[in-house]
């Protein structure tokens, strides 16, 4: 791994570390907390909404690589909007809940959003359709993932590291950055989380999982390393 690409995955790991404290502080401060129960894993108040150092280390990553690689702009911009819109709405839920049908509709125009730069970038109807479908699934399968310590975020790691090793060019880039972010992450959610993802940031793991996967798929043979971990979402 090149010098640049450590002071990468360094600055965004201190971005899921500080981001995630600070984090805490506030759920704590606000008493953002997800209460045990019978569906639950934990047996003690724990707070939420810790994600959100995740999404800021994944927007930040966006606009910088959209401003390096500009024939990676729009893709890119459509990709960050996304993940803005799914932890906006994820946010907000985190505070008041909102209906099913809110988060739905939000969570389909962030990936239609995707699924739009992706025809844009590669230009196959078969690929904008998967964009659209993995983007609305793995959202929400990475939300029901959180409130088991460590689960989540260790999975999006593992996909993020494999990405990583298997893309080039700009999502490489932006798989470190989520790989970093996740890592700063993990030591308040696993082995005892002090702090679990909340909506804000589970939502936004999985929308960004759809993103690298498609990544991948659009650039063969990166695929076929890939498809193999679509088993742990």
């Amino acid at each position: 791994m090149t010098s640049s690409m450590l002071l990468w995955a360094a600055f965004h790991l201190m971005v899921g570390l500080l981001g995630t404290w600070c984090a805490r502080r506030y759920a704590v401060r606000r008493n953002l907390l997800d209460q045990p129960g019978a569906r639950r894993s934990h047996d003690a108040p724990t707070p939420r909404g810790g994600g959100i150092a995740i999404v800021f280390a994944l927007v930040l990553a966006a606009i910088w690589l959209g401003r390096a690689f500009p024939e990676w702009t729009l893709l890119l911009t459509c990709f960050a909007i996304g993940v803005v819109i799914v932890a906006g709405v994820g946010w907000i839920d985190d505070h008041r809940p909102l209906s099913a049908w809110v988060r739905l509709i939000a969570h389909l125009c962030a990936a239609a959003l995707l699924a739009w730069g992706v025809q844009q970038a590669f230009g196959h109807p078969w690929l904008t359709a998967a964009t659209l479908v993995l983007g609305v699934g793995l959202t929400n399968a990475w939300n029901f993932m959180d409130g088991i310590d460590g689960l989540a975020v260790a999975q999006a790691t593992i996909i993020a590291v494999a990405s990583a090793i298997a893309l080039t060019g700009p999502e490489r880039w932006l798989a470190v950055a989520l790989a970093a972010a996740c890592a700063g992450f993990l030591p308040m959610n696993f082995p005892k989380a002090r702090i679990f993802l909340g909506d804000v940031g589970s939502g936004a793991l999985g929308f960004a999982i759809a993103a690298l996967l498609v990544f991948a798929v659009a650039r063969p043979p990166a695929w076929e390393g890939l498809l193999v971990l679509l088993p742990l979402s």
